[in-house]
């Protein structure tokens, strides 16, 4: 199960993603950060029972990158890739209502799902990942947030 939070003093279009992204991947919840430090996050989600914190960036107004980490008992630690994102495209650009996920069918040739935690079921509610982008799809259609990628960043896992 996720935890999506942002960066520091995110904008409005941060903050709408990250609710969008908490209602579509099952079993997620959503925390502006703040001014939290990222040992705070990893509590709050540690308390919440959340595996992962997937921390949404941005740059010049929009979300920029999507970076996971792991939380355990003994702490946190950094997951190897970070999603650099190129464009997203919100559920309301589509004219799209996203209901929330109970369980997600999963088609990922990129290992986002596996970053973020993400445990495939049979549903409705469809994640297509590839290089080029992420997309959600409930009953066939697809309802956003539309992710695309500008590429993968494969970094150490170390831990601040």
């Amino acid at each position: 199960m996720a935890f999506f939070t942002t960066s520091r003093k995110p904008c409005a279009r941060s903050r709408t993603f990250v609710k969008e992204m908490a209602r579509i991947v099952p079993g997620s919840a959503t925390q502006t950060r703040g001014k939290k430090a990222i040992d705070d996050v990893a509590e709050d989600a540690r308390q919440g029972g959340h595996g992962v914190v997937a921390v949404v960036t941005e740059s010049h107004g929009n979300p920029a990158s999507i970076r996971a980490f792991r939380v355990t008992e003994d702490g946190w630690s950094w997951h190897e890739n970070e999603f650099l994102l190129k464009s997203v495209k919100l559920s309301r650009e589509f004219g799209a209502h996203v209901h929330r996920a109970e369980e997600i069918t999963v088609d990922d040739t990129i290992g986002f799902a596996k970053a973020l935690g993400i445990e495939p079921g049979e549903s409705d509610t469809e994640l297509r990942a590839t290089k080029e982008g992420i997309t959600f799809f409930q009953a066939g259609e697809e309802v956003g947030p539309r992710i695309t990628l500008r590429g993968i960043r494969h970094a150490d896992a170390d831990t601040d």
